[in-house]
């Protein structure tokens, strides 16, 4: 997996491949790897569903890992959410554990994660 840019926070890693993939490993509390499962991994997991991902960075960029929450920004503006509680009346409470996309929000350029809230900045 050619990586092209990675960070780590207090739980896991993630990592972004140069064809756009989003891999992550370490602590999985709540889903935070991405893979559908909460199980820990110590090798890359690939987060289910995400491709086409810009570039990723710790903080203020396009895809962000917070306490509670992980955020990912697809070239074409879309948002993903995962490791977090659902926006999705559907599915809250439960946690995310695969990107899922954020309903009613598109054509995001940035997004930053607090401990408790993210901010999007649209097109």
């Amino acid at each position: 997996m050619p990586v092209g840019a990675s960070f780590r926070i207090a739980s896991h890693d993630n990592a972004l491949a140069a064809d756009g993939t989003v891999w992550a490993w370490g602590n999985n509390a709540n889903g935070c790897l991405g893979g559908g499962t909460t199980e820990p991994q110590a090798a890359p997991v690939q987060a289910v569903g995400l491709a086409g991902i810009a570039r990723i960075a710790a903080e203020g960029e396009y895809i962000y890992a917070g306490n509670e929450a992980n955020y990912a920004v697809g070239r074409g503006g879309m948002l993903y959410e995962w490791c977090t509680l659902s926006t999705n009346p559907r599915v809250y409470p439960n946690f995310v554990t695969v990107p899922t996309p954020v309903w009613g929000i598109n054509r995001v350029r940035d997004i930053v994660n607090g401990a408790r809230h993210a901010l999007a900045v649209v097109k």
